[in-house]
């Protein structure tokens, strides 16, 4: 929790894992560069899960705080594991999260429907007020049943996202959403 000024670059994630590949919880001006995230099994639903809070209750020692910025590039997912949806990247945004900026990625999704490249989760309350901008460029998602999903939690509102230069293939033969919000959130 609260890890700052890091860089990851030129790493290869692979396996398996219960619940994500990756999990941040409270880090700030972190830098994520070509990195690749390869799901082999174990059940987790995540590559990349971020929020300013413990969601898993998992750490005990990680200290909850804000979510500052964030930036992704030239990064590539891949999931093996087809039992179960799989969201590659997953970003509880709220009032302490400042600008997430994910640029030049390649995401190759499970064939599961529901699965998603990016899921997007209200913060809750306690996080109050609207999140930073996240940036979303650049970036070829194949398979899923959705490029974009946002999720409501404990805030109704999810503000300053910004998307371009998207290419999304869902070759499945499966209903599918480039972008898809829950009953009773709304963008801003």
């Amino acid at each position: 929790g609260q890890a700052s000024q890091n860089l990851l670059q030129n790493v290869w994630i692979q396996g398996y894992a219960s619940r994500a590949m990756s999990y941040s919880i409270a880090s700030e001006v972190n830098t994520w560069r070509n990195v690749y995230w390869e799901a082999q099994g174990g059940g987790a639903a995540y590559g990349f899960y971020t929020s300013a809070q413990d969601d898993f209750g998992i750490c005990g020692a990680c200290v909850n705080g804000s979510n500052l910025a964030l930036f992704f590039s030239d990064n590539s997912f891949s999931n093996y594991d087809s039992s179960h949806p799989y969201f590659a990247i997953a970003d509880k945004i709220g009032g302490g999260t400042a600008d997430h900026y994910y640029h030049d990625l390649t995401i190759g999704m499970n064939q599961v429907q529901g699965s998603a490249a990016f899921l997007f989760i209200s913060g809750t309350a306690a996080q109050g007020g609207p999140n930073g901008v996240v940036h979303v460029a650049n970036t070829r998602i194949e398979n899923g049943g959705y490029a974009l999903y946002f999720k409501i939690d404990g805030q109704t509102t999810v503000y300053n996202v910004d998307v371009e230069d998207v290419t999304w293939i869902n070759d499945l033969g499966q209903d599918g959403y480039f972008v898809y919000g829950e009953s009773g959130l709304m963008l801003r």
